[in-house]
């Protein structure tokens, strides 16, 4: 039987015919220290129960610059816009609603205003920090949509 006294002060005592030789037990230990580690990142609850986006409409070329922000959180819906409930509804809706537009995407390139609308947060449990511009009317499309979603028509113009 050998003793090993630990950095802890704490005497293990492990047999030298022990079958469980020390890389072993330090994989184990690794994949348990994994696990917790894994395992004790969020909770067991609704990860939408995180949901919390605001929303920012900007005008920067109104004298002065517009500039408003609104929050909304879902699961339980609530924050600063009209209607949170059904603005939650509405996103939970929509597939990958704050998805990159593909790089190959053909638009006209029409100007459909100087607004932004910017929508930073985390929604479905993954982060969001995207932009709408009214720059060409691929942009106009999913900005209006966006706008629609979120019940904030009435800010825009």
């Amino acid at each position: 039987m050998a003793h090993v006294v630990s950095s802890s002060g704490v005497t293990l005592r492990r047999s030298r015919s022990d079958p469980c030789s020390a890389p072993v037990r330090w994989l184990l230990l690794a994949a348990i220290t994994t696990g917790l580690i894994v395992g004790g990142c969020g909770s067991d609850d609704d990860p939408e129960a995180m949901d919390s986006l605001t929303i920012t409409l900007e005008d920067l070329t109104l004298s002065p610059p517009r500039v408003e922000s609104r929050l909304l959180e879902c699961n339980p819906p609530g924050g600063g816009l009209p209607d949170a409930a059904e603005a939650c509804e509405r996103l939970a809706t929509r597939s990958m609603p704050f998805a990159e537009p593909p790089k190959d995407e053909v638009c006209a390139q029409i100007f459909g205003g100087p607004e932004t609308l910017t929508v930073t947060g985390s929604f479905a449990g993954e982060r969001v920090d995207r932009t709408f511009s009214r720059s060409n009317s691929c942009e106009i499309d999913r900005f209006d949509q966006m706008a629609a979603t979120f019940g904030i028509t009435d800010l825009i113009g």
